[in-house]
């Protein structure tokens, strides 16, 4: 079973249980490698076995799902996105920021990009991704925000 980006809620006790399993392999392997090297490791872990601890620790595991829910639900107000300019856009200095390059480097790039007949404002390459928040709930346009704003390379 694979954890992608979007859990259903019916597949919560399945997570809670492949999770809970791995942490008390885990935990039984520390518990396992702190013995003595002269202890018998297989009897060992026969006989304290964490399996009767698995329906507890799936029940946390739970319990910690519906928390995350209940947080995302009440507590957050906005889901966040990480986003990128596409090249050959206008640029917008609500939504991006531009890359200093250095004045050298601006002039090389203007020469270049003129003899590509770019129009000036053009977006020629996003370096660093922007933060954008959306009202949880709401479909309208104005209720993006851009938290953290595009670097990208333009000529201006």
């Amino acid at each position: 079973m694979t954890f992608g980006a979007m859990r259903r809620p019916s597949q919560d006790v399945e997570i809670a249980r492949v999770v809970a399993k791995k942490v008390l392999e885990s935990l039984e392997n520390v518990l396992v490698a702190m013995l003595p090297p002269t202890t018998n490791h297989n009897s060992v872990a026969s006989r304290y076995s964490l399996a009767e601890l698995h329906d507890r620790a799936t029940k946390v595991v739970l319990d910690a799902i519906q928390l995350q829910d209940t947080i995302q639900q009440v507590y957050v107000s906005h889901d966040y996105s990480v986003f990128f300019t596409p090249v050959d856009t206008s640029y917008s200095a609500r939504k991006m920021t531009t890359l200093d390059l250095g004045p050298d480097m601006m002039k090389k790039l203007r020469d270049a990009v003129q003899q590509a007949a770019c129009p000036r404002g053009t977006v020629l390459l996003p370096v660093i991704p922007g933060l954008r928040a959306r009202r949880v709930g709401s479909d309208l346009s104005c209720s993006d925000v851009v938290v953290k704003k595009v670097s990208v390379v333009a000529l201006l």
